[in-house]
């Protein structure tokens, strides 16, 4: 079963399967099993692959998204997930700002609603 993602991104990157082996320490034939075969590596080759073919490690191998330990690990860090600003309690902000004792670190899109809405 040919994996027309994997080889497209292949074939995007300019490389060939024996090319993608080499960069990242594999055996040809590995590579070529990824694309022909629908075999899944190890993480690591899988990040590393991504990488170098500058796409999401799911999106050339989707099986991998329902992965119970690749989603557990993904959300470890993870302690509350609001999908949006609105959804988080305002005193919620309130209390993050009131216990910080040095830095806060927030990566938003737009974030003026912050210092707007927290007195900051």
């Amino acid at each position: 079963m040919v994996n027309e993602r994997r080889r497209s991104a292949i074939g995007a990157a300019q490389l060939t399967a024996a090319q993608v082996a080499e960069q990242l320490g594999v055996d040809p034939k590995t590579a070529e099993r990824w694309v022909t075969k629908g075999r899944v590596p190890h993480r690591a080759h899988r990040v590393a692959a991504a990488n170098l073919l500058g796409v999401d490690e799911v999106y050339l191998w989707p099986s991998t998204r329902h992965d119970a330990k690749i989603v557990s690990a993904g959300q470890a860090e993870l302690v509350t997930f609001y999908p949006t600003r609105t959804a988080v309690p305002v005193d919620l902000w309130r209390s993050l700002i009131r216990q910080a004792t040095s830095n806060i670190d927030i990566l938003v899109y737009a974030g003026l609603f912050f210092p707007e809405s927290n007195d900051v």
